[in-house]
């Protein structure tokens, strides 16, 4: 696929929000049973994972809760937090796999192989490597404004001058801008698209950067908000004034899936814009 490239004066048409948001939505429930395919393989190995970590997280802390005193129970989390990292991973690799999937299915109409058969595939790397590459550059504005005042101890925080602060928060705030102006570049790279540079992508999204925050937040928020109402409406279920290990485990299984099932729907958004703007004259 490649990218229509207009002369440098050319005005783009603004993002239309919710027609977009609409539409992301929509094909999410379109292409529901394709969702169900691509992430039937993740399903059951995240879920596992992540029902391991919850087990061993509650029984961890049934046992400070029990005996508060004894800190030296403090270094059995160890063993938590490595397996936490290695769920994280397997989540991120998991969420990377679906929305390279998700991109194609709907940008190309290539119909989703074998759940997690494209993680060895160019198309999910480049797109692992085009992320990185927009994190890091969203990441320099933080690092330039805060790395100087590390050696002086002056870094923003609690009882800090509110000009410290703002300043930190200035810099978070122009990464966010920084990542929402280049995001294009995700799914060009996940379609094939090599033809749409940072500068095009940059350029295309010109006066745009609150629709696709904005579309973002519509696509992601509630999905998750639902996610996380399903893991506490396990975690809540009465049974016995004590942690349960097993609950934790089970809601954190399911609050997990129910994220991975989501997740689509906010990258729809991302080709849907990306369409948008390579398709404008």
């Amino acid at each position: 696929m490649s990218a229509i490239v207009s002369p440098a004066d050319s005005h783009f048409p603004k993002l239309p929000l919710w027609p977009t948001i609409r539409l992301s939505y929509a094909t999410y429930f379109q292409h529901f049973g394709d969702g169900l395919r691509i992430a039937a393989l993740w399903l059951p190995v995240i879920a596992t994972l992540d029902g391991i970590v919850g087990w061993l997280q509650a029984s961890w802390m049934a046992e400070l809760t029990a005996n508060p005193q004894m800190q030296a129970k403090l270094a059995q989390s160890m063993p938590v937090v490595v397996l936490g990292n290695v769920a994280g991973l397997g989540l991120t690799c998991a969420a990377v796999s679906i929305a390279v999937a998700w991109h194609r299915l709907l940008l190309l109409n290539e119909a989703p192989g074998l759940s997690g058969s494209n993680i060895g595939t160019r198309s999910l790397w480049r797109y692992v490597g085009i992320g990185i590459l927009i994190s890091l550059i969203a990441a320099l504005p933080v690092a330039v404004t805060l790395l100087p005042m590390w050696p002086l101890g002056l870094l923003p925080g609690v009882g800090r001058a509110p000009a410290l602060i703002a300043v930190g928060v200035l810099a978070y705030i122009v990464g966010v801008t920084l990542v929402l102006r280049l995001c294009l570049l995700l799914p060009a790279r996940a379609a094939g698209d090599f033809n749409l540079t940072f500068k095009e992508a940059w350029r295309r999204t010109r006066g745009n950067v609150w629709r696709i925050f904005w579309g973002i937040l519509a696509c992601a928020v509630p999905p998750f908000v639902l996610t996380d109402l399903a893991y506490v409406a396990v975690i809540l279920v009465p049974l016995g004034a004590d942690i349960n290990p097993a609950q934790w485990a089970a809601a954190t299984a399911i609050g997990t899936c129910c994220w991975l099932l989501a997740w689509p729907i906010w990258v729809g958004f991302l080709s849907h814009t990306y369409r948008h703007f390579l398709s404008a004259v």
